[in-house]
Protein backbone atom coordinates (compact mmCIF):
# COMPACT_ATOMS: atom_id res chain seq x y z
CA UNK A 1 0.00 0.00 0.00
CA UNK A 2 1.18 3.28 -0.97
CA UNK A 3 0.94 6.02 1.58
CA UNK A 4 1.64 9.66 0.19
CA UNK A 5 -2.13 10.72 -1.60
CA UNK A 6 -3.28 6.84 -0.62
CA UNK A 7 -3.28 6.15 3.38
CA UNK A 8 -2.59 9.95 3.74
CA UNK A 9 -3.28 13.26 2.17
CA UNK A 10 0.13 14.56 2.11
CA UNK A 11 1.62 13.84 -1.17
CA UNK A 12 5.30 14.35 0.06
CA UNK A 13 5.54 12.90 4.01
CA UNK A 14 9.35 12.92 3.54
CA UNK A 15 9.48 17.08 3.25
CA UNK A 16 7.79 17.31 6.76
CA UNK A 17 9.97 17.78 9.82
CA UNK A 18 9.33 16.28 12.83
CA UNK A 19 8.34 16.13 15.91
CA UNK A 20 4.72 15.59 14.78
CA UNK A 21 2.10 15.97 17.05
CA UNK A 22 -1.92 15.31 17.00
CA UNK A 23 -4.59 18.06 16.18
CA UNK A 24 -7.49 15.26 16.23
CA UNK A 25 -8.22 12.25 15.66
CA UNK A 26 -6.98 11.38 12.50
CA UNK A 27 -4.54 14.34 11.70
CA UNK A 28 -0.92 15.03 12.97
CA UNK A 29 0.95 18.47 12.11
CA UNK A 30 4.47 18.67 11.71
CA UNK A 31 7.19 21.02 13.30
CA UNK A 32 6.57 23.91 10.58
CA UNK A 33 2.65 23.18 10.70
CA UNK A 34 1.87 21.23 8.03
CA UNK A 35 -1.24 19.17 8.49
CA UNK A 36 -1.17 15.47 7.84
CA UNK A 37 -4.59 13.30 7.53
CA UNK A 38 -5.52 10.04 7.11
CA UNK A 39 -7.57 9.49 3.87
CA UNK A 40 -11.25 8.70 5.07
CA UNK A 41 -11.98 5.51 5.24
CA UNK A 42 -8.64 4.35 5.45
CA UNK A 43 -8.79 2.85 9.11
CA UNK A 44 -11.86 1.47 8.02
CA UNK A 45 -9.97 -0.27 5.11
CA UNK A 46 -6.57 -1.49 7.81
CA UNK A 47 -8.58 -2.90 9.89
CA UNK A 48 -11.28 -4.73 7.41
CA UNK A 49 -7.74 -6.21 5.37
CA UNK A 50 -6.19 -7.35 9.13
CA UNK A 51 -9.88 -9.04 10.13
CA UNK A 52 -10.28 -11.19 6.91
CA UNK A 53 -6.05 -12.17 7.62
CA UNK A 54 -4.08 -10.22 4.72
CA UNK A 55 -0.60 -9.10 5.13
CA UNK A 56 -0.46 -5.67 4.76
CA UNK A 57 2.63 -3.80 3.99
CA UNK A 58 3.66 -0.07 2.63
CA UNK A 59 5.35 -0.05 -0.24
CA UNK A 60 6.35 3.63 -0.50
CA UNK A 61 8.73 6.06 -1.96
CA UNK A 62 9.67 8.15 1.07
CA UNK A 63 12.36 8.81 3.72
CA UNK A 64 11.70 5.52 6.36
CA UNK A 65 13.03 8.33 9.38
CA UNK A 66 9.67 10.15 8.53
CA UNK A 67 7.07 8.10 7.25
CA UNK A 68 7.19 5.50 10.35
CA UNK A 69 7.19 8.30 13.05
CA UNK A 70 4.11 9.72 10.71
CA UNK A 71 2.62 5.74 10.64
CA UNK A 72 2.69 6.06 14.09
CA UNK A 73 1.98 9.76 15.27
CA UNK A 74 -1.62 8.68 13.61
CA UNK A 75 -1.82 5.53 15.40
CA UNK A 76 -1.51 3.40 12.16
CA UNK A 77 1.35 1.59 12.15
CA UNK A 78 -0.18 -1.35 13.95
CA UNK A 79 -1.97 -2.20 11.08
CA UNK A 80 0.93 -3.08 8.53
CA UNK A 81 3.15 -6.16 9.18
CA UNK A 82 5.91 -4.63 7.14
CA UNK A 83 7.26 -1.86 5.37
CA UNK A 84 9.29 -1.14 2.07
CA UNK A 85 9.93 2.43 2.40
CA UNK A 86 12.71 3.83 0.54
CA UNK A 87 13.11 7.48 -1.03
CA UNK A 88 13.36 5.51 -4.65
CA UNK A 89 10.96 5.15 -6.99
CA UNK A 90 11.83 2.09 -8.20
CA UNK A 91 8.30 0.55 -6.09
CA UNK A 92 8.90 -2.65 -8.56
CA UNK A 93 12.36 -3.20 -6.62
CA UNK A 94 11.08 -2.63 -3.48
CA UNK A 95 8.06 -4.93 -3.54
CA UNK A 96 10.85 -7.63 -4.51
CA UNK A 97 13.46 -7.19 -1.93
CA UNK A 98 10.46 -7.33 0.22
CA UNK A 99 8.75 -10.56 -0.71
CA UNK A 100 12.60 -11.60 -1.11
CA UNK A 101 12.58 -11.07 2.81
CA UNK A 102 8.95 -12.84 3.26
CA UNK A 103 10.20 -15.87 1.40
CA UNK A 104 13.14 -16.11 3.97
CA UNK A 105 10.73 -16.15 6.57
CA UNK A 106 9.06 -19.05 5.11
CA UNK A 107 6.37 -16.75 3.76
CA UNK A 108 4.94 -17.45 0.36
CA UNK A 109 2.45 -15.47 -1.69
CA UNK A 110 0.63 -15.91 -5.04
CA UNK A 111 0.97 -12.78 -6.92
CA UNK A 112 -2.76 -13.22 -7.92
CA UNK A 113 -3.22 -12.76 -4.26
CA UNK A 114 -1.25 -9.27 -4.26
CA UNK A 115 -3.24 -6.24 -4.62
CA UNK A 116 -0.93 -3.18 -5.21
CA UNK A 117 -2.98 0.20 -3.71
CA UNK A 118 -1.92 3.25 -5.28
CA UNK A 119 -2.99 6.98 -6.07
CA UNK A 120 -0.94 7.22 -8.76
CA UNK A 121 0.19 5.24 -11.78
CA UNK A 122 3.28 6.09 -12.37
CA UNK A 123 5.02 2.58 -10.34
CA UNK A 124 2.15 0.33 -12.24
CA UNK A 125 4.00 -0.42 -15.55
CA UNK A 126 7.55 -1.27 -13.67
CA UNK A 127 5.55 -2.97 -11.00
CA UNK A 128 3.34 -5.09 -13.55
CA UNK A 129 6.56 -5.76 -15.94
CA UNK A 130 8.10 -7.66 -12.97
CA UNK A 131 4.68 -9.14 -11.15
CA UNK A 132 2.59 -9.57 -14.07
CA UNK A 133 -0.44 -11.22 -11.95
CA UNK A 134 -0.79 -8.51 -9.36
CA UNK A 135 -3.73 -6.25 -9.18
CA UNK A 136 -3.60 -2.93 -9.22
CA UNK A 137 -6.07 -0.79 -7.44
CA UNK A 138 -6.09 3.07 -8.62
CA UNK A 139 -7.38 4.47 -5.86
CA UNK A 140 -9.17 8.08 -6.31
CA UNK A 141 -9.52 7.28 -9.80
CA UNK A 142 -10.91 3.81 -10.73
CA UNK A 143 -11.20 2.70 -7.35
CA UNK A 144 -13.29 6.35 -5.27
CA UNK A 145 -12.83 4.98 -1.61
CA UNK A 146 -11.46 2.37 0.56
CA UNK A 147 -15.41 0.29 0.52
CA UNK A 148 -15.14 -0.08 -3.12
CA UNK A 149 -11.44 -1.53 -3.20
CA UNK A 150 -12.58 -4.01 -0.24
CA UNK A 151 -15.25 -4.82 -2.49
CA UNK A 152 -13.04 -4.93 -5.14
CA UNK A 153 -10.64 -7.26 -3.40
CA UNK A 154 -13.12 -9.49 -1.98
CA UNK A 155 -14.38 -10.26 -5.62
CA UNK A 156 -11.00 -11.03 -6.60
CA UNK A 157 -10.17 -13.33 -4.36
CA UNK A 158 -13.90 -14.89 -4.12
CA UNK A 159 -12.77 -15.94 -8.08
CA UNK A 160 -9.75 -17.82 -6.85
Amino acid sequence: MDLDGTLWDNLDVSSTIPPYRRSGSATIVDAEGTRISLKSGAVWFLRWAKSGGAFVSSLSWNLPERAIPVLEALRVSGYFDDHAIAFTPRKDVLLESLLIKLRGRGMEFEETKIFYIDDRSIHWHDIRARFPSIHYLHMWNEIPSYACAAKLISSQLASY
